[in-house]
């Protein structure tokens, strides 16, 4: 998370680590979604549901033979009855989470890294997505991609940690 211009310390250098927070029950219940094991040993972090490989476990969920998210794009654009399912429970738990962010922080922008923001559906879908999770007069912040690609987070936090290391 950034703060004019600068990155936001905290005391645990974690301001800005929202995939960690629950995925919202209701979500949960509405799709009749488990509660997943997330890698950090937390149990139903929306990391796991909204990350690459939690997009690819919907697919599979929702009944696709895979979880290869590049299938689900696929078929997407073929308009497949499973991927485009798949979608729209996606988008409801990506807009129900970024609506958080909105709500608790009201961000100027939200910038989208990650090989999921590759996906042209999933940016031009989304301001409409986490509008539906906000009450009358707030409206999504812009969108926009990371400008040096999908592994700008990667990056950054090698930068982050090399820095750390000198200091």
């Amino acid at each position: 998370m950034c703060i004019e211009g600068k990155l936001l310390k905290t005391a645990n250098n974690i301001a800005g680590e929202f995939g960690h927070t629950p995925a919202s029950g209701l979500l949960l219940a509405r799709y009749n979604l488990p509660v997943r094991l997330c890698g950090c040993g937390l149990q139903g972090c929306i990391e796991s549901y909204i990350a690459g490989p939690g997009l690819g476990w919907l697919y599979h969920f929702y009944g696709a033979d895979n979880v290869s998210t590049t299938e689900f794009v696929s078929q997407l654009r073929l308009n497949c009855p499973i991927a485009r399912q798949t979608f729209n429970c996606y988008m409801d738990l990506l807009g129900s989470t970024f609506a958080s962010l909105v709500l608790s922080h009201d961000p100027d922008i939200i910038v989208v890294g990650g090989g999921l923001s590759k996906i042209n559906e999933i940016i031009e879908a989304l301001p409409a997505a986490i509008n539906m999770h906000l009450f009358d007069g707030v409206n999504s912040p812009i969108i926009k991609r990371a400008a040096f690609g999908d592994s700008s987070g990667v990056r950054g936090a090698a930068i982050l940690g090399g820095q750390h290391a000198i200091n």
